[in-house]
C-alpha cells in the first residue's frame, strides 16, 4: 500500500501524477483506489456528512460511476470513519499521532479488506487515546466574563456569543474560566460585533476554527498568548473574511512563523509590543 499527499500550485499537475499512477497500478496488476482521509472531528463536519447520507444511494452510485470512469476503481470506505476526535491528532488537524495512526490504519485495512473479499480477522488491537497533560496554568484574566454566552460541558465550557455589553466593547479579553471550568474553544459563529477592533486569546483556548473572525468588520488585531503555536490548533480559513493581524509574543514569534499550520499567514503575524 502506498499512501501519497500531492501539493501543486498547477491544479492540472495532480491529475498529471494521478494518471501515471494509474498507468503503473494497471501494468503491476496492483489495486488503485480512493478513500476519504482522516479529517479532525468538528460539529459542521458532522452535519455535512448527515446531509450526505441523504443522498447517500444516489450520490455514491454516480460517484463510483464517476470515478470508475476516470481512474477505473471506486472511492471506498465511509467518510464518518474518517472524523476522528482531536486527541487522535498530533499538532495540526492533518497529522495523526502514533495512536490516531494505528486507528486510522485499522479501519483502512477493514476497508481494503472489502474490496478485496478478504474474510480473515484484523488483529490490530484498538488503541488508547493519548492523554493530554494538564496545563501549567490553571487561572487567567476573566476581566470580560460577562461580555460573553457560554455553553457548557461536564468538563468545560465553550464560548457561543458576545452578550449585548460585549457588543459595545472595542476590546475583549476571551476569558479562562466560566463556572469553575475552563474555556477551551469557540464556536466559528461566536464572535460577531461591529466595534470590536481587538481580541485578545490567553491560552486556555486549544483549537480556532476557520472563518471565526469574518463577523467582525472594525477588527484589526488577533492578540495569541499561547506560548507555542503547537498548543493552538487553527482551522483552514483563519483569517477569512477579515483584514486583522496575528500578534504573538516577541520571543515565539519564529516558532508561529515556523509552524505548519501558522505559516499559512506568515506575512500576517507581528510580534506584540
Amino acid at each position: 500500500m502506498i499512501e501519497i499527499a500531492i501539493v501543486e500550485e498547477d491544479p492540472q499537475k495532480p491529475r498529471l501524477y494521478l494518471n501515471v499512477l494509474k498507468r503503473e497500478a494497471k501494468f503491476s496488476k496492483c489495486l488503485f483506489t480512493y478513500r476519504f482521509s482522516p479529517t479532525l472531528f468538528l460539529s459542521w463536519n458532522r452535519l455535512l456528512i448527515s446531509i450526505w447520507s441523504l443522498w447517500t444511494s444516489c450520490f455514491r452510485t454516480w460517484l463510483a460511476w464517476r470515478r470508475r470512469s476516470n481512474s477505473g476503481k471506486p472511492i471506498i470506505g465511509n467518510p464518518n470513519d474518517s472524523l476522528l476526535d482531536s486527541g487522535w491528532f498530533y499538532d495540526t488537524n492533518f497529522h495523526l499521532n502514533n495512536s490516531g495512526a494505528i486507528l486510522f490504519t485499522k479501519s483502512l485495512v477493514k476497508d481494503l479488506k472489502v474490496v478485496l473479499k478478504n474474510t480473515s480477522p484484523t488483529t490490530i488491537d484498538d488503541p488508547t487515546m493519548p492523554v493530554v497533560p494538564p496545563d501549567a496554568e490553571t487561572s487567567g484574566d476573566d476581566s470580560d466574563l460577562g461580555c460573553f454566552t457560554f455553553e457548557e460541558t461536564s468538563s468545560d465550557a465553550t464560548i457561543v456569543g458576545i452578550s449585548d455589553e460585549g457588543k459595545t466593547k472595542d476590546s475583549l479579553v476571551v476569558p479562562f474560566t466560566y463556572n469553575g471550568k475552563k474555556i477551551t474553544s469557540f464556536t466559528s459563529n461566536a464572535m460577531t460585533s461591529d466595534s470590536l477592533k481587538q481580541v485578545t486569546i490567553q491560552s486556555n483556548i486549544r483549537f480556532i476554527e476557520g472563518a471565526s473572525f469574518d463577523e467582525l468588520p472594525s477588527l484589526k488585531r488577533i492578540v495569541i498568548m499561547n506560548s507555542s503555536p503547537s498548543t493552538l490548533a487553527v482551522g483552514q480559513s483563519l483569517l477569512q473574511g477579515t483584514n486583522a493581524n496575528i500578534y504573538v509574543q516577541k520571543d515565539v514569534l519564529a516558532d508561529y512563523k515556523l509552524n505548519y499550520s501558522w505559516s499559512a499567514y506568515v506575512d500576517r503575524i507581528f510580534p506584540l509590543e
